[in-house]
């Protein structure tokens, strides 16, 4: 029996494809700029990248804890697997640059080199430690010629694991944005990334379509067999350049451009809620600076895709040239200026080191009836919303309006302060905001709501009903 999952992924496989082969070399993959700006499909989001990594070093706790002070919706963590099968949170699994590990002389006879997704890498690798082995290493700054008021922390932070990550969003009342890195490599290694993930947020009790969760990850293997396993929304991570790892394992000539084609972007709907995207392929750039948006942003939400950019960062050298100050690469630039360009664009969400910079963005794009009080999170007022704000094609955007006689629906969004606010507050309201706190409560008065930022694309649930039922168990899609 053939499910409507596979059927729709064979044809939209087939189509992408045969569009890549039989495209001249010279007609680019990419879609031309759209003429005007897309409105978001949901109200905008903000993903602490690795935390604030901007303030302090990337993928620890205090990192994670400021980006919810700051006012993220979703902490990041990069996720890789130790020697014994723990999820720990590190940008790579080469530990070398953001961990101590080098003044440990016990642990000298581990430096050694390997081949990451095609690459030499050389340095410690997180699969060659046992989790009580690293719990000796301490964090560090991995740019400190960029940041170096960030190296005055270097040395107080252990690396965490996915579960004290998800314990920590669930107890401030956020969400988690994990990425699965290298699981073609992590694959190879027999250390699969998927099964501890899924079992990792079965134990919180965070792995229902509402929960705020969202999975992302640069390879798309790995994505479609997650699709099988686990309904939480999914994310096809999109760089600027170069071609998903498994692609290239499995010899398959499609690049990240060619995912970015309006056939590609139906076949990522095919497995996927939404598309995290380098922010360049949003504004592309000439002569540096950027230009019109491109077509990604009103293609990805002609399939109910939304579209979250990465990574912006306050330093010149990560900016366009229209939004740099001064010509020190390490200076701060006008990155409210580069957050609000990008939110004009139409993403649905935004990835930065520096939170509370997008957090003053975000609240000063609150429409009119937005209110905050002290001591309580933020509601709706009965009033119409703004037109950027009211877009409501379907149910996904039900929470953004008062219902009449009834508690107003309330926004899952942190801003500067909340967390701490939120403490204060009366029980109900606690309650009724904190995802984490009461779920059944939460699912009651949000029924259509989903992840906050990104909902479930249409038949994502059908797809994994229908893939976990007992006559399709043992089809799931595995890395080629």
């Amino acid at each position: 029996m053939t499910s409507r999952k596979t059927v729709h992924l064979s044809a939209a496989a087939l189509a992408l494809t045969t569009a890549a082969l039989l495209a001249p070399a010279s007609a680019p993959a990419t879609a031309a700029p759209a003429d005007a700006a897309e409105p978001s499909l949901v109200e905008p989001v903000l993903i602490g990248h690795r935390g604030a990594s901007g303030y302090r070093p990337e993928h620890t706790m205090a990192s994670y804890e400021l980006a919810i002070a700051q006012g993220a919706d979703y902490i990041e963590p990069d996720l890789v697997s130790t020697k014994d099968g723990v999820l720990v949170a590190r940008h790579e699994n080469e530990i070398g640059g953001t961990t101590d590990v080098a003044d440990h002389p016990e642990f000298a006879d581990r430096r050694t080199t390997k081949v990451i997704d095609g690459r030499e890498v050389t340095g410690w690798f997180t699969e060659d430690f046992t989790y009580r082995e690293l719990r000796t290493l301490r964090a560090k700054e991995r740019l400190p010629a960029v940041r170096p008021d960030n190296t005055a922390y270097d040395g107080q932070e252990r690396i965490p694991t996915f579960d004290q990550v998800l314990r920590l969003a669930r107890r401030e009342g956020v969400g988690v944005y994990p990425e699965t890195k290298h699981p073609t490599y992590f694959d190879s290694i027999g250390l699969s990334l998927e099964k501890p993930l899924v079992a990792a947020l079965a134990k919180r009790h965070w792995d229902d379509a509402d929960d705020p969760v969202i999975i992302q990850s640069f390879e798309t293997a790995n994505l479609r067999e997650l699709d099988t396993m686990v309904e939480v929304p999914l994310a096809q991570l999109v760089d600027g350049s170069g071609a998903p790892y498994d692609f290239t394992a499995a010899g398959d000539p499609r690049t990240y451009t060619d995912l970015l084609t309006p056939a590609g972007v139906a076949w990522i709907a095919s497995y996927a809620d939404g598309i995290g995207v380098n922010k360049d392929r949003v504004l592309p750039r000439t002569a540096g600076a950027t230009t019109v948006p491109s077509a990604v942003v009103p293609d990805a939400h002609a399939e109910d895709l939304v579209v979250h950019v990465w990574t912006l960062r306050r330093e010149n050298q990560f900016m366009a040239t229209n939004f740099r100050i001064g010509t020190d690469p390490d200076a701060p630039g006008d990155l409210a200026a580069e957050a609000r360009a990008f939110l004009d664009a139409g993403v649905d969400g935004i990835f930065s080191d520096n939170p509370d910079l997008v957090a003053a963005v975000l609240d000063a794009r609150w429409p009119a009836g937005h209110t905050r009080c002290e001591g309580r999170p933020p509601t709706i007022a009965s009033q119409p919303l703004a037109p950027a704000y009211s877009r409501t094609r379907d149910a996904r955007l039900a929470h953004l309006v008062r219902t009449p006689g009834a508690h107003p629906r309330l926004r899952h969004r942190g801003r500067p302060g909340d967390a701490r606010a939120l403490r204060a507050a009366p029980g109900d309201l606690r309650r009724l905001h904190r995802v984490g706190a009461q779920p059944e409560l939460h699912r009651r008065l949000h029924p259509a709501r989903g992840a906050p930022g990104l909902r479930q694309h249409p038949h994502r649930g059908e797809r994994h009903r229908a893939a976990n039922h007992p006559s399709a168990r043992g089809r799931a899609t595995h890395h080629p």
